[in-house]
């Protein structure tokens, strides 16, 4: 066999195509020569340490050299001996730090060349970088890690805490978590304070939703497809974040935001078994303790087993424990009608000097059956508003009966009525135990009562405060409740429009509107008889339809100057009558429009306009911005024509 002659130049540009094609694989390459101890790192290693990409040599006791990760050298320098005496391969994954401080991971497979005596030579070998690797299986661990801890959370607050310990310093070097409750920004889990992001940051997340990132910190909302209801931070001092990392906190907060959720809501259904709980026990009393009296007193009289003078007395029990059932009846029929969306209102004038008198009177014996002093005062500028007088009178009573209830023997209640811009605002005081600060927020919430069941002191369902939110609502006003704590009594405010124009605009509505013929348009009959009360004030002739067909069949009988209309109405909405209208010959076709909706929202505004609407209101509605509002479609028309 004849020998092949050896080519120098093409051994060379053999090497150099490997060395290219191991570069371009991502792999070093390594050769240490075992009787000298001496290293060699090809310029595609040296690459993957962050130094000069050519080749140098040293000595693997140099940690300059070798760059290893100081808690990883004992590791290896242990692993190459084994590999060395057992003429083993060579495969270990370990860390090194770069010139810059940065820690990657690489993974290193060698073997051992042996003489013909089987005496260890040389080691040989190459190395790849394998951080991101170890990255994504380091979040998938943590991923997996934290899943489990949620569905297995009993607390969830302290699993957030366990979850943040996993997290540092692992992947941050600070964690902070914050939930929001009730308006209230608070941190579950405080990581070190000397990091950024702090409070700030969190509360500008949790208010716009938005994540704050930048190189050394993350903020992201956690929100689980509604409200945001928190924020998670992270902070680093030994590195930058980068996408990776700001995936895996979004999937974090996500996560979190979830099993947040789900805790509320569990702790949510668990409250509202136990209100119901309460209030069937609440309810059986209630209705049990006059039932009681009078089946008592009635088999009692069929027995004739009551002494005749004693007689009127029984019947005088039975009746009033009979009309004491009676009204825990109607109390819930009324809150079952509310609730539903069946309230409905009969709109007049109402004198709430004499409405109030009355109501004071009712609870007037009462009253004095405790030595309670009730003042009322009333402004001398208050006059009559616009609502329902049997309705106003209920909220009323509730209110003076609750301060009479609660407030204890020599106490005393203060009724005050005073007249704003544009609205009256009745207040109510008492001097009793107060309302504790964490029930406050509930007081309207129908059910709900302070004490329990077994340790209540006084009688009631617990109702009365919430049909008295439900009319008061529905006449366009609100109720407040303050309170300053145990002893120091109760304050409830009932804000009602005052049915009169704001005086800077009285003059101008009053001259503009009188004589004028208004067609309202509302498939709700209450609000129908609202808006005809509130503009008759101003002199205005009304005619009400209770659909889009009627709307139509008016227009065109009796020509009114403004069309005001409802959106929402079942069959023709308030949109497709005002394309109607807006499609009809003048003057029909140009008649001034306001539509009248609880539609508030910038597109629903953007839809009124470019369906032919001149103006935009929103309910619940007040007099004197009603009758601005028509004036001043009256007057844009008016000037365009």
């Amino acid at each position: 066999m004849t020998a092949l002659p050896f080519d120098p130049e093409g051994a060379a540009l053999a090497w150099q195509r490997l060395r290219f094609a191991l570069g371009a694989a991502g792999l070093g390459t390594w050769h240490v020569d075992l009787r000298t101890g001496v290293a060699t790192h090809d310029e595609n290693f040296n690459r993957i340490l962050g130094i000069g990409a050519i080749e140098t040599t040293g000595s693997l006791d140099d940690p300059s050299f070798t760059h290893i990760h100081p808690d990883d050298r004992g590791r290896v320098r242990a692993s190459i001996a084994i590999a060395v005496a057992t003429h083993a391969e060579y495969n270990l994954e370990f860390r090194v730090v770069r010139p810059d401080g940065a820690i990657r991971w690489l993974r290193d497979r060698g073997r051992v060349i042996l003489d013909d005596q089987g005496t260890a030579l040389f080691a040989t070998g190459a190395v790849m970088d394998v951080t991101e690797r170890r990255r994504v299986e380091d979040y998938d661990r943590i991923l997996a890690a934290v899943t489990q801890a949620l569905a297995t959370s009993i607390n969830h607050e302290q699993t957030l805490g366990e979850i943040a310990a996993t997290l540092t310093p692992g992947f941050a070097d600070a964690c902070r978590i914050y939930l929001q409750d009730s308006g209230d920004i608070r941190p579950v889990v405080a990581g070190r304070d000397d990091l950024e992001p702090g409070e700030r940051q969190a509360a500008e997340v949790i208010s716009t939703g938005a994540q704050v990132t930048s190189a050394r910190a993350m903020v992201l909302p956690l929100r689980a497809g509604g409200p945001v209801i928190g924020a998670i931070a992270f902070g680093s001092d030994s590195r930058d974040f980068d996408g990776q990392d700001l995936v895996l906190a979004t999937e974090l907060a996500h996560r979190i935001a979830l099993s947040v959720d789900r805790a509320r809501l569990f702790r949510d259904l668990q409250q509202a078994n136990r209100v119901k709980d309460e209030f069937l026990a609440t309810l059986s009393h209630e209705l049990r303790t006059p039932l009681n009296a009078v089946l008592g007193w009635t088999r009692m009289l069929r027995r004739g087993a009551v002494p005749p003078d004693r007689t009127n007395a029984v019947l005088d029990t039975i009746e009033r424990n009979a009309a004491a059932q009676t009204q825990l009846v109607e109390e819930l029929l009324d809150l079952s009608a509310m609730t539903s969306g069946g309230l409905r209102l009969t709109v007049t004038r109402v004198d709430l000097r004499d409405l109030l008198g009355g109501a004071v009177e009712t609870v007037r014996p009462a009253a004095d059956a405790k030595t309670l002093r009730i003042n009322l005062t009333i402004d001398e500028s208050v006059g009559e508003i616009a609502g329902d007088p049997a309705r106003l009178r209920q909220v009323l009573w509730n209110l003076l009966a609750n301060a009479v209830k609660f407030t204890p023997p020599g106490g005393h209640v203060e009724v005050t009525v005073t007249e704003g811009p544009a609205d009256v605002e009745i207040t109510v005081r008492d001097t009793g135990p107060g309302i504790p600060s964490d029930f406050l927020p509930h007081v309207f919430e129908p059910f709900r009562q302070a004490d329990s069941p077994a340790t209540r002191t006084v009688g009631g369902l617990g109702l009365g405060l919430a049909i008295v939110r439900h009319i008061v609502e529905a006449h366009g006003g609100t109720v407040t409740a303050r309170s300053d704590g145990d002893g120091q009594g109760s304050t409830f405010s009932v804000r009602l429009p005052s049915a009169r124009p704001h005086s800077s605009s009285s003059p101008r509505g009053s001259d503009s509107l009188r004589g004028r013929r208004v067609l309202a348009v509302d498939d709700d009959e209450s609000t129908q008889e609202l808006v005809a009360t509130m503009l008759l004030m101003y002199g205005v002739s009304v005619r009400t339809a209770g659909h889009a067909a009627q709307a139509i069949e008016i227009l065109s009988e009796w020509r009114p100057d403004v069309l005001l209309t409802d959106i929402a109405m079942p069959g023709e909405d308030g949109y497709a009558l005002m394309r109607r209208v807006r499609s009809m010959p003048p003057p029909l076709g140009t008649i001034p429009a306001v539509a009248l909706t609880a539609y508030t929202d910038a597109q629903s505004m953007q839809n009124a306009f470019s369906a032919g609407f001149d103006a935009h209101l929103g309910k619940p509605l007040e007099p004197h911005v009603l009758a601005d509002a028509l004036s001043k479609v009256m007057r844009l028309r008016d000037r365009a024509g």
